[in-house]
């Protein structure tokens, strides 16, 4: 409201360009939100590839497959690698591009406000520093919402992630048949099975 009081052009001017920062940061939050989706992905992959080869440790060496999953690990270490690299870099321009498109903002109210004093307008040197000041606390709450929204692209994606299981169907056991020599043919036969 001070804004308006002062210039009312300028003040419309802030209110018109200031929302472009926001449409900035919502456009790279929605692409590092995707990052983060598969960053998670790719540890998940990456934690059951190294519980499974602790846990089967003998099968695998068993079945001499010591390099098959030190090859497995290598490309879930690499996606992931690939993927939280993305993410980061796409989530940390956030702030950095909310922060220059208000700061050009800044700067174009400060020239249109010294061309204003330079044509003899009622603006002043006192009323236009007010003015900045005024621009500066209105800007401030839109990088301070910059900052915070990458941590939570990457807070929504592990939330997503853990809902995801814990949405998942759960394993029942289908129970346990004693059979007797009698029901016994000799002939076995696999349906419906996989292993892993």
């Amino acid at each position: 409201l001070a804004m308006l009081q002062i210039h009312l052009l300028m003040a419309l001017l802030v209110l018109l360009l200031t929302p472009l920062s926001m449409v900035i940061s919502r456009f790279i939050a929605k692409r590092s939100y995707h990052l983060f989706q598969k960053q998670t992905e790719t540890r998940g992959i990456q934690t059951q590839l190294i519980e499974e080869s602790l846990s089967q440790q003998t099968i695998i060496q068993s079945f001499n497959a010591q390099t098959e999953f030190i090859q497995r690990l290598h490309v879930a270490n690499a996606n992931y690698a690939g993927y939280s690299q993305s993410a980061i870099f796409y989530s940390s321009t956030v702030n950095p591009s909310t922060r220059f498109v208000n700061a050009l903002i800044y700067a174009l109210l400060a020239g249109v406000g010294a061309y204003r004093i330079m044509m003899g307008s009622t603006l002043t040197i006192g009323r236009l520093v007010t003015f900045l000041n005024y621009v500066q606390q209105y800007t401030k709450p839109f990088n301070d919402i910059s900052s915070v929204l990458a941590e939570l692209q990457s807070a929504l994606a592990c939330a997503e992630r853990v809902y995801a299981v814990l949405e998942s169907p759960e394993v029942v056991e289908t129970g346990k048949e004693i059979l007797t020599s009698d029901q016994v043919k000799g002939a076995i036969s696999f349906k419906h099975v996989s292993f892993g």
